[in-house]
Parts: C-alpha cells; structure tokens; sequence
C-alpha cells in the first residue's frame, strides 16, 4: 500500500513515518516548546528564487502560525484540532467570553434566518470549523457546495445578476411553519430556488513509471427552478465551504507583502503571474485588498462573515440589510415580510456580529506533525518532501512564510464585556507580529481549462427544445476552470489556498475533499488537477519516482 494511500486511509502521520523511517523521527510525548528566535523573519515575498534558504527546513516551522498555533496534548490532533482558540485568548477571560459568544452563534441558527438558504447556521457548511461535506448522494440537497451566478459582465466591468436568482443559487426555502424545504417539494408554496445533482465522469491516468491514478470530473444538473426557468446564458460556479482557522492572521500579512509577488505580465518568464485583486469592503467603504473567497472577492474577515449571514442564511446586518429575495421571487418577498424584523431592522444585531468576527480571526491554526521536539529534527521523508515541493516550484504560489504586522481592531470597533462596540484603535495583540507559515500567496493564478455553455438536456443527455419534467440545465467543464468571471478575477483564475491545517482536514471531517468544488478525495488528486500556471510543477511532481512523489504528499499532510 502505497503512502498516500494509508493517508487517505486516514492511518496518523506517526505511524506513517515511522514505517518509513523504520521508527526514527516523531516524538510524541515531549512537551517542550519550540523557541522563536529573532533571525527567524519572513523572506523576501517579492523574490521568487529557488534560494538554498527557501529550501531549508526551518525548525520553528512546526509552530504554523507562531504564539498562534494550536499545540495539542501528545502532538495527537482530533476532530476539534481547527476549533481552539489562540492561546493569548484563552487566557484572558474577557477574551474568551467574546470567543465563545462568537462560537455559540457561530453554531446555532439565528431568529429570522431566511427566507432563502444555503444552510441555518456557520458550522452546518463549515463542519468543525473545517471544510464543508458534499452530499452524499443526489437525493440530499446541496448545503455547503453553493454556486455562484452571473450574466458576466458589462462594459464596466461589473457583474450581472442572473434577473430572478441573483448572485446565488439558495437550495433551502422557509414554509409557513418555519421548516426549510428543497426545491421540488410538492405543495410548498415557498420552497429552495433549485436542485443541483453531481455526476461525476471518471478519468483514468498513468505517471511516466507506469503507476495508474485516477480523477472524478463533476458535471453539475440543476433542476425545479421554483420561480421560473434559469436565463440560459447564466454562468455558474461550485464553491465549497473554505476551513475557517487562521484567516485573523491571513488578514494581518501586510499588503505590500502580498502586492510584492505581483509579476502580472510575467516579466520574469517563469510561467506565473499571480495578480492581486482589489475589491470593494462595504464595512470599510473603501477598496481594499482582497484575501478571501475562492476568487479573493472579500477584503476582510467582517466582510466575508457579513455577507455569509445574508446570503448563505438570510441573516440581514447592518452591512447587508436586504433580503436575498429577487423582485420576482413574490412568495420569498412574502415569507420575508413575516419576519419579525424587517426592512432597516438587521436580522442579527452588532455585538453578535462582532463576536462571530473575533471567533473567526482568533481561532488558532494546527502545529505541524513530523518534528520532534526533543531532538528538534525533522522527519526524514518530510524533508525530502518539503524539498521536492520547493524544487517543483509549488512554492512559488503557495509562499511558504510571512510574518504578520499590526492586527488592527474590527472596522466595527473593540467589543467591550459583549455589550458595547467602540473604535479605540486597539489592535489584536495575539496576532500581531507573528512568523506564520500558511503557504499562499493570496494571489489570482490562471489555472487552466475551460467551459461550455448551459445546455438543457433529457435524462439519457440528448438536447431538449424546451424545458419540462424530465429536462434540466447542465454545466460541464475541463479543468479547473469555471468559466464565471467575478471582478478582477477571471473564469481561469482562482485565488492561492492556504495549505496549512489541510493534513488534518480528514480527521476532522471523515468525509471532507479539496479544491473549490470538493473534487478531489485525496491531495494527490488536488494536485493532479493543476494546470494552466502550475503545468510545470504538475509536469515535475509527474516526473517524480513514486517515491518522490510520495514524500511530497507526506510533506503536505504535514502541514
């Protein structure tokens, strides 16, 4: 049995390593903390050299996000290794009472969620602060794998809304008696705006050595549009609940040290041309960076939870106050007229917000596994993998390290004893200043492939003329590609993932898979589906002796 195979078998690292170092390398019992010396300061994030620096194996590495990492007892990491709080915050009851306020709501549903869904609550697509689950089968309806809409763009540049579904596609809609029902159900007068159902067409391949693999490409059916038929030139994209740890720290990496990696026109010919992306923050009203979202569409961690609760699970804010209820959605505009709280009364009130904010900045990021403390050595294979991964220029998009600078307070202001918001330009200490290691550049990277258009089609995938029963909308892709542009960015491109955590992402959710629409089951898949900018180092992992490769896998379910 290969590596990555007792990987996805989801077997410990320990044992892993172990079996391939023949018992040397992990010490699980020792306590002792590792020490951040001041010379350990981030690289150049503007150079993208092979430097025999960047290929080193740093020791304090093991700490994935400095003071911020999460260190569990005996280095063994379970279903809850995403959803602890920084230490510093733990550590301070007035902290930890505004942490926990956070997860409370962050966990359970808010009065007046809907009358449109995704899901009732943060942890239903954000399983343990992890990634979201695909359904199980095409009988359950789509939660946390949603799909973006739009009719591209005008001249402008703007995006434009499909006319009668928006933005987004919401599977669930609120009846009379407050249940959420899916599209389709019979005699619901108000129901989700659609059923989506995978398909997956598998791919068979062979490495140069002659070892086999292969891949599952989705092919998306959307039917029971339930306020009319779905504008045949819309654009759509599968996006999967992203993990939630480490995105405090991820906001607080200076601009300039993203910005710095900039090389749009790749004036240096290496093959990549990662591209910031500067979007609107309306809880800022200004353009700021953006950092988060599959396509980097979120300047902020406030903006990205404030649009999450209106549009995920119809909870209006005081950033968006509005229903997600088109002018042609009657029964929705009806379930949302009784509500309790209407029109210029948001849904979820400041204080909440504000504690759901805090939870998600503060929530500590895994420590590495594969270093023993005692000894302060890496394993052996992680070693060669880390190396392996560098000389494949993996890390020329996914930047190793950074350190933080200053974690300035919520635009909202400081949350004081969870009754009061005020602006005192207090930054977040425990995640200022920190030498983090997330792999990512946060940059937009053309990853290659294409789409076809909607085609309506029949059961046996024969072309219908017009939609009924037994017809419904299918999207078929190559590639990573999903063919919808969203700002600046383009239907190739795709904002760099933070890597560190993902070795965990399987225990802490069995069924959790990668990339943005949850394809790939394995990481040795997620990386067998690069292209475009990465087709070289996709071309090099390929090359590698299975060996090789495997050691390079090891490295990522290291991190």
């Amino acid at each position: 049995m290969s590596v990555a195979r007792l990987f996805q078998c989801r077997l410990t690292l320990w044992l892993l390593v172990s079996t391939l170092v023949n018992g040397c390398g992990l010490n699980t019992s020792s306590q002792k903390t590792a020490h951040i010396t001041s010379s350990n300061t981030a690289h150049s994030t503007s150079d993208h050299s092979q430097s025999s620096s960047a290929q080193a194996i740093v020791d304090n590495e093991f700490l994935s996000a400095g003071a911020a990492t999460y260190i569990a007892n005996n280095d063994t990491y379970g279903k809850d290794a995403y959803s602890h709080a920084i230490a510093a915050i733990s550590h301070d009851a007035g902290l930890e009472a505004i942490f926990k306020q956070g997860d409370h709501t962050f966990r359970n549903q808010r009065k007046n969620t809907g009358p449109l869904i995704n899901d009732t609550n943060c942890q239903g697509c954000h399983i343990a602060d992890g990634r979201a689950s695909l359904p199980a089968n095409n009988q359950i309806v789509s939660r946390g794998l949603l799909f973006k809409l739009s009719l591209g763009q005008n001249s402008a540049g703007q995006d434009i809304p499909e006319p009668t579904y928006g933005f987004q596609l919401q599977t669930l809609g609120i009846n009379a008696d407050g249940v959420f029902v899916p599209a389709g159900a019979v005699d619901e007068p108000h129901t989700g705006e659609a059923f989506v159902s995978i398909e997956y067409v598998l791919e068979n391949g062979s490495y140069p050595d002659g070892q086999a693999y292969q891949l599952r490409k989705p092919v998306y059916h959307f039917k029971d549009f339930s306020f009319g038929e779905i504008d045949p030139q819309t654009l759509t994209s599968p996006r999967l609940a992203p993990p939630m740890f480490g995105v405090g720290l991820l906001e607080s990496i200076a601009a300039s040290d993203i910005i710095g990696q900039e090389d749009t026109h790749d004036s240096n010919n290496d093959g990549i041309s990662g591209k910031a992306k500067w979007v609107y923050d309306n809880t800022q009203n200004t353009m700021v960076l953006g950092r988060f979202g599959w396509k980097a569409s979120a300047g902020s961690v406030l903006q990205q939870s404030a649009g999450a609760f209106a549009n995920d699970m119809g909870v209006s804010n005081r950033f968006n106050l509005e229903e997600p209820c088109s002018p042609l959605q009657i029964t929705c505009l009806e379930a949302a007229a009784r509500e309790s709280k209407t029109q210029n009364t948001p849904d979820i009130n400041d204080i909440l917000l504000a504690a759901v904010e805090f939870y998600s900045r503060t929530l500590a990021v895994p420590a590495r596994r594969g270093y023993n403390r005692d000894t302060q050595q890496w394993n052996e294979v992680i070693q060669q993998g880390k190396r392996l991964f560098t000389e494949a220029a993996c890390s020329q998009c996914h930047t190793p390290q950074y350190t933080t600078g200053i974690a300035h307070e919520s635009a909202m202001g400081t949350l004081i004893n969870l009754t009061q918001l005020s602006l005192l330009n207090q930054p977040i200490e425990a995640l200022s200043q920190q030498v983090i290691y997330p792999y990512t550049d946060l940059l937009l990277h053309d990853m290659g492939g294409q789409c076809e258009p909607l085609s309506l089609e029949n059961a046996a995938g024969g072309q219908c003329l017009n939609s009924s029963d037994q017809c419904h909308w299918v999207q078929r892709c190559e590639g990573l590609a999903d063919g919808r542009p969203e700002g600046a960015a383009t239907g190739r491109e795709w904002r760099t993932s933070a890597l560190w955590g993902i070795g965990l992402a399987q225990t802490v959710n069995p069924s959790a898979t990668f990339l943005h629409d949850g394809r790939a089951r394995t990481l040795e898949e997620a990386v067998l589906w690069h292209a475009g900018e990465a087709m070289s180092s996709l071309n090099t992992f390929k090359n590698y002796s299975q060996q090789e490769r495997e050691a390079l896998l090891a490295f990522l379910y290291s991190l």
